[in-house]
């Protein structure tokens, strides 16, 4: 099966990135900052001075509101620019962007440098376009994922993508080389972590995976992906 074959919610990841070295130098001389877990580099409803290019570590754009609820849209990965939107309308940004790698180093992009290059370059503006579409289409399949999927291959779309994104090939395993927890995989695809905790047991029984020195191994992938695939088709099947 090709990429292009595949259920559109395995073809686009919440783990977003960019091409770094086609935008890298259009900044060279612009600041770059490292910024250690937790930063905020803005909230919700708030206005910033810059755009925001990683280099390196990755950064949580998500929402929550006034009870502590809390729902990550996507990360943002090396070579993504993020805190653009507020930049094509007179809106304060959506979410909130929060640093969630043990660090992150960030390159600060004045306003006014964005805009000159987006008047003036071409490929630049290919660039933002081709990322602001993987954007979309990664927001539309988790909304199709949150609406129709079953809470099992919500979880192991967030380990698919894990793996195509993250892992090592050891043996006849794939190890993750991220850690994370189980309320940032609920928050991520709308689950509570009891649920999260639930369906990761039941794999690890299952021997779909397992956990070493805080690392996850999946040790079959395959069920993994037809957890998603499979529950993709019975949805269309009985729409």
């Amino acid at each position: 099966m090709t990429e292009e074959e595949k259920p559109q919610i395995l073809q686009y990841s919440p783990w977003i990135d960019g091409d770094e070295n086609t935008l890298l130098r259009y900044f060279a001389d612009c600041q770059c900052r490292t910024f250690s877990k937790g930063y905020v580099f803005y909230s919700q409803e708030e206005n910033s001075d810059y755009v925001y290019l990683i280099h390196r570590g990755r950064v949580c754009l998500s929402l929550d509101n006034i009870n502590g609820d809390a729902k990550d849209i996507f990360i943002a990965d090396k070579g993504f620019i993020f805190g653009k939107l507020s930049f094509f309308d007179p809106l304060p940004n959506s979410c909130c962007a929060i640093v969630v790698s043990e660090s992150a180093e960030v390159i600060l992009i004045p306003k006014s440098r964005f805009q000159e290059l987006l008047e003036r370059d071409i490929t630049f503006c290919r660039e933002i376009l081709a990322m602001m579409s993987k954007t979309i289409r990664t927001l539309i399949s988790e909304i199709k994922l949150m609406s129709f999927s079953s809470s099992k291959a919500k979880v192991n779309y967030t380990f698919y993508h894990l793996i195509n994104q993250y892992s090592t090939k050891e043996g006849d395993s794939y190890k993750i080389n991220m850690t994370f927890t189980h309320q940032e995989i609920g928050e991520l695809v709308g689950l509570s972590r009891v649920s999260v905790s639930y369906i990761i047991s039941r794999m690890v029984k299952d021997g779909i995976i397992e956990k070493r020195n805080g690392y996850y191994y999946v040790k079959d992938k395959e069920a993994i992906y037809r957890s998603v695939a499979d529950d993709e088709i019975a949805d269309f099947s009985s729409s």
